[in-house]
């Protein structure tokens, strides 16, 4: 077994001229690609300062989402490094409803494609708000 020091770091600048960037890992990949579809299916004018803008928006709406995941993903390992006897007992016997709590933030992110008809969202618990979804949501949905 070897250990990998992996650089991870969050990225202040998502885009730069007609390029922009997605999130790391399959599921902020493909919430960030909603988004990102959601705004560009918005888009009346295409130029360069409207797709400046529509990459603001969408890096504005997905940027607490990936420092929350960069965050997390960069503490995790020192905490299981120190504690993981303690960390073991304690995943393997957590109650459900503590499971469910400590789960409810990750779960709160659901980005829907605002061109689709709206799915029956039976979750647990209600969405985030998505700017992108309400800004270009078409009136007849």
């Amino acid at each position: 077994m070897s250990k990998v020091m992996l650089e991870e770091k969050f990225f202040e600048t998502w885009f730069d001229g007609c390029t922009v960037l997605l999130g790391d890992g399959a599921v902020n990949a493909m919430q960030d690609a909603v988004v990102l579809a959601n705004y560009i299916s918005a888009l009346k004018i295409n130029d360069a300062e409207a797709i400046l803008k529509l990459f603001r928006q969408y890096q504005d709406e997905r940027a607490p989402h990936a420092r929350a995941a960069v965050t997390t993903s960069a503490n995790l390992p020192s905490l299981f490094g120190r504690f993981n006897t303690l960390f073991r007992k304690l995943i393997l016997n957590i109650p459900m409803w503590l499971w469910l709590m400590a789960l409810s933030k990750a779960r709160k992110s659901r980005p829907w494609i605002s061109f689709f008809p709206s799915a029956n969202d039976a979750g647990s618990q209600k969405p985030h708000y998505q700017p992108s979804l309400a800004r270009t949501r078409p009136k007849d949905h």
